[in-house]
């Protein structure tokens, strides 16, 4: 039997794995995590940190190209454990999306050079 599912997502996901910094509701508090994929709407990023759903987070992705740092915010609406001491949060972007494609052909760039 065939389970059939409807997606609730709007925009594609791409499997992009970056370094992030992230400050918690603008509290001193931060954290590091990595994407697991990106989307201009949101993202998944694995942290160890237990993250409340509901916060807000600055996050700033690093570019493994070149290092630049891209800012942007977003409000945790999921949170699943992994069983590794880790937590699978879903971030939807407020304000302005990413652009998910030039970061995912920068990130494949970086990987390519010698």
């Amino acid at each position: 039997m065939s389970h059939l599912f409807n997606e609730k997502r709007e925009s594609v996901r791409f499997m992009v794995p970056l370094s992030v910094t992230y400050r918690l509701n603008n509290e001193n508090s931060s954290g590091i995590a990595k994407t697991n994929d990106i989307s201009q709407d949101g993202l998944c990023l694995i942290t160890q940190d237990n993250v409340s759903v509901g916060s807000t987070l600055d996050l700033w992705l690093a570019m493994p190209d070149n290092g630049e740092s891209i800012r942007t915010k977003g409000k945790v609406i999921w949170i699943h454990p992994t069983g590794n001491d880790s937590f699978k949060l879903g971030v939807k972007l407020e304000g302005q999306k990413l652009k998910p494609i030039p970061l995912v052909l920068r990130t494949i760039s970086s990987q390519n050079k010698y």
